[in-house]
């Protein structure tokens, strides 16, 4: 998972946003509702109607995910301020005994993972957009989605706002379902569907696309323990603050009582600081590199 700081001059307590907030009251479930006998749909192209106030930086892999009768370019240098962090997820072992090239990497992956997954599924009707109406559909987040200039069906980059996340004991029974109120298949989701929402909502597309998180005002203190797993993985890093928002954030870890990692997600949540976010794919050896065991895909 890829981090950019959002501001070279940021002020911990007042939030310096990239997006002028706007009449659009962002995706409902409806835009995601499907005729019953289709079982997929294609991405949503709604525009977003925020004024951009500054152009994002290219991400580090500034090229479009290929199609197989498209044309793949070669990754493009980056000199944006992106933070790496160490944590990669493994999904499978490949034939690769050498790091292939860009174009092997896509056909590859192209090959082996279903369409709208970017993960091996258990469910293949489970996809990202399903996800993604789980989170909206819920009332968890507010979305927004950038429709490219050039390519109206493309979307260059996306504005999650998290309003809530909900917790076990505020669901029924851990069994039981939850039905959309549009036309969809699925027709719901668990709690466990849920909280993989999270995880999978925001596997969108690698290398070139990004989403601008934040807090909501209005969300609430208390999180299920899973989430600040999530936030692990998803969660902005201490990396990405100025000198005056890591001044400001230091002096909030010493005033606040409580766990250290909560007291983290509390400083981002309480002042509505934002971070940027992107993901790729990547082929590194995971075991016995003697004998050349072959590569795994994280």
């Amino acid at each position: 998972m890829i981090i950019q700081d959002t501001s070279s001059s940021f002020n911990p307590w007042i939030l310096d946003h990239r997006f002028k907030m706007s009449t659009d009251k962002g995706k409902s479930p409806k835009d995601y509702e499907m005729k019953i006998s289709s079982l997929s749909t294609p991405p949503i192209q709604s525009p977003n109607r925020f004024q951009v106030l500054g152009n994002f930086p290219p991400l580090p892999f500034s090229i479009p995910t290929p199609t197989k009768t498209q044309n793949i370019p070669r990754p493009q240098s980056d000199s944006s301020s992106y933070f790496t962090k160490k944590i990669s997820e493994h999904l499978l072992l490949t034939t690769f005994i050498e790091t292939p090239d860009y174009k092997t990497l896509c056909s590859f992956i192209n090959k082996i993972l279903p369409s709208g997954c970017q993960w091996l599924p258990d469910d293949p009707l489970k996809t990202q957009r399903y996800y993604e109406l789980v989170l909206i559909a819920s009332g968890s987040i507010e979305l927004y989605h950038t429709m490219d200039k050039s390519n109206p069906d493309r979307i260059s980059y996306s504005k999650c706002i998290i309003k809530r996340i909900i917790r076990p004991t505020e669901w029924a029974s851990l069994a039981t379902t939850r039905e959309f109120t549009v036309n969809y298949i699925p027709k719901g989701y668990s709690y466990h569907d849920y909280s993989m929402a999270w995880y999978r909502a925001f596997l969108y597309r690698p290398f070139d696309h990004s989403w601008f998180v934040t807090f909501h005002s209005n969300c609430q203190d208390e999180f299920p323990i899973w989430f600040y797993e999530w936030w692990h993985s998803y969660g902005p890093t201490t990396d990405i603050l100025p000198p005056t928002v890591l001044k400001g954030f230091n002096h909030y870890l010493l005033q606040t009582k409580g766990l250290h990692y909560v007291k983290i997600v509390q400083f981002y949540k309480e002042f509505k600081v934002p971070w940027i976010l992107c993901w790729s794919y990547r082929i590194s050896q995971h075991y016995c590199t003697a004998d050349k065991f072959p590569m795994s895909l994280f």
